[in-house]
């Protein structure tokens, strides 16, 4: 990666928001999901509080003045045993996963929005590697993320992570009327 420009070296300076060493957050990208560094290589990665780190792009005017509540876009927390993707940037850079995603049937695509467990097709596993996090996707765009409980016949469940916020009204479909 080329070096961050000068004044947003100074502006996350100013607001005591350092960039850090992105490379344990692409090694988990590139390993976990498949997803080339390469479609990275334009965000600075920040440390946005002490659980979650943000990306910010590297040509981003940062203002400084009125002190921004939050700067970039909440990536990862870090926190965890094993590091977990936010659903915006799940949504950002799914359709660059190549393993561990799911692309969703309608059906699937509902369950997921409404925070319910769904069932994977034998075809939906050959993507997956192991379990644990998976990316959800709906043609083609991202969603968010999920948990593949085991990759074994009869167990292949994905637990949806959708936030609670956000869940569709269970009495609609997010491809119209419910019959």
């Amino acid at each position: 990666m080329s070096a961050i420009p000068s004044k947003l070296t100074e502006a996350l300076a100013t607001l005591a928001t350092p960039a850090i060493d992105a490379t344990p957050f692409l090694t988990i990208l590139e390993e976990r999901f498949g997803i080339d560094p390469a479609h990275l290589e334009d965000l600075v990665f920040i440390r946005a509080n002490k659980r979650i780190v943000s990306v910010v792009h590297r040509d981003h005017h940062l203002p400084t003045e009125p002190r921004p509540d939050s700067v970039g876009l909440s990536f990862m927390r870090d926190d965890m045993v094993v590091p977990k993707l936010t659903t915006p940037a799940a949504m950002t850079f799914a359709r660059y996963a190549r393993i561990n995603v799911i692309d969703t049937s309608a059906e699937q695509c509902d369950a997921y929005l409404t925070r319910k467990t769904f069932t994977l097709s034998d075809d939906q596993v050959g993507a997956c590697t192991s379990r644990g996090y998976v990316l959800i996707r709906h043609r083609g765009h991202g969603l968010g993320v999920g948990f593949l409980r085991s990759t074994d016949p009869g167990e292949r469940e994905v637990q949806s992570f959708f936030p609670k916020a956000w869940s569709q009204d269970v009495t609609r479909s997010a491809f119209g009327e419910v019959e």
